[in-house]
């Protein structure tokens, strides 16, 4: 079984080099919140990973910080991202151009 909290570890640790992603060849999901509210979104992300171990989840984290959760029966994976998103991508790109 694997432990939450070294799972929150390893969330923290990928915290650190995330911020090498804006020259990564490919969008990465994960946790993208500020420091400030790291603590309180990883405080959720506890609750959440709870649950899915009650329902046999599987969840793994990444070198880079993305979190997968594995369904136990057809081996289904969903990425799970946390952060601030546009609603229309266009107006991100018009932003930053």
């Amino acid at each position: 079984m694997m432990d939450i909290n070294k799972l929150i570890q390893s969330i923290n640790r990928a915290k650190k080099i995330r911020r090498a992603l804006p020259y990564h060849q490919q969008e990465i999901s994960g946790i993208n919140v500020n420091d400030k509210e790291l603590p309180q979104v990883l405080k959720t992300i506890k609750l959440l990973f709870k649950q899915f171990k009650l329902n046999k989840f599987d969840i793994k984290i990444s070198h880079w910080g993305e979190v997968i959760l594995i369904e136990p029966y057809r081996q289904i994976k969903v990425v799970l991202s946390v952060g601030y998103f546009e609603q229309d991508h266009r107006v991100h790109s018009a932003r930053k151009r």
